[in-house]
């Protein structure tokens, strides 16, 4: 009743929500046109996401590049779960949360690119995972959200052991993420080096990504 009576007190928050319930991702059969009806659907998980979704997509402009952002980690964050329901590590909800916000720190570039085009080169330096970690923290969410997106590069030069022992799950699921994405959309990599380790990490057998993807997640 009270998450009910915030949401009302929102206009914009209350139309995002039945626009999200009503999409066809959900798939309900008859229109839903009650904040309460759909707060009740949802659950608390969902619409904590909902919410996350709606306040990180008004943080970016309207412009390809940040679309294009929006719209990577918004998948990140679908396939982030699937791998978590998989593999029964971490909690889905909030690996969910770290999926769409992973990049954030990519979008603090692209923002400080647009405003500082001269410095564009300098800015491409910058460690946008650091970024998004700090930031993050500034918005007061939980340490393990922040220390994940801060750490989320280590798979690719280092083994788990060089991750805090708290985050290592964490980490391990975003990597596999990122990499059952790039196989999904037709992007080719070397293979990772260090796969086989975070793929033990989280009692998946060392099979090739395509195989993985496909009878896995």
């Amino acid at each position: 009743a009270e998450i009910v009576s915030r949401v009302q007190q929102d206009p914009s928050m209350a139309a995002n929500i039945l626009k999200v319930v009503n999409s066809p991702l959900y798939g309900f059969s008859q229109k839903i046109q009650d904040v309460n009806q759909a707060v009740m659907l949802l659950g608390l998980n969902e619409l904590h996401n909902i919410l996350v979704v709606i306040g990180f997509r008004l943080t970016m402009p309207e412009l390809p590049q940040f679309m294009e952002l929006y719209a990577h980690s918004t998948a990140i964050s679908r396939i982030v779960l699937a791998i978590a329901l998989e593999t029964r590590f971490g909690h889905p909800a909030q690996l969910r949360t770290i999926g769409l916000l992973h990049d954030v720190g990519q979008s603090v570039v692209l923002l400080l690119k647009k405003q500082n085009a001269r410095l564009a080169m300098l800015i491409d330096s910058l460690d946008s995972a650091l970024l998004g970690g700090l930031l993050l923290s500034r918005w007061k969410l939980p340490p393990a959200i922040c220390e994940t997106v801060r750490y989320q590069f280590y798979p690719d030069f280092s083994t788990p052991e060089n991750i805090p022992q708290d985050l290592r799950q964490n980490v391990a699921i975003l990597y596999l993420a990122h990499l059952c994405y790039d196989y999904l959309t037709g992007k080719k990599n070397p293979a990772p080096v260090f796969l086989p380790a975070y793929q033990n990490l989280l009692n998946l057998s060392e099979s090739p990504l395509d195989e993985l993807v496909e009878k896995r997640i």
